[in-house]
């Protein structure tokens, strides 16, 4: 009766080490996909930033949607307040 308790208890901690040890390989593995994750996120973020905050050529003039002809450098319509390109 004693022999088989205690080989029921190694084979209790053996599994409990293994247990512990997919619990480590797992957590790595979910630490290396969060910070790839939070990269492409990185890289998104960046690029759309990028693509809201190109401004358009200033060399040429542009005519705001209230009539008034502006100068390429100018964004914003003094007379109606509008933006070039709409809203910001």
């Amino acid at each position: 009766m004693a022999s088989q308790l205690q080989l029921l208890e190694e084979e209790r901690r053996k599994l409990l080490f293994q247990e512990q040890n997919l619990i480590a390989a797992h957590n790595e593995q979910m630490t290396k996909l969060r910070s790839h994750l939070g990269d492409l996120e990185d890289q998104i973020f960046h690029l759309k930033q990028s693509q809201q905050t190109e401004d358009p050529p200033k060399s040429d003039s542009w005519q705001c949607l209230c009539g008034k002809m502006l100068k390429g450098d100018r964004k914003r319509c003094g007379k109606c307040l509008r933006w070039r390109g709409g809203k910001r």
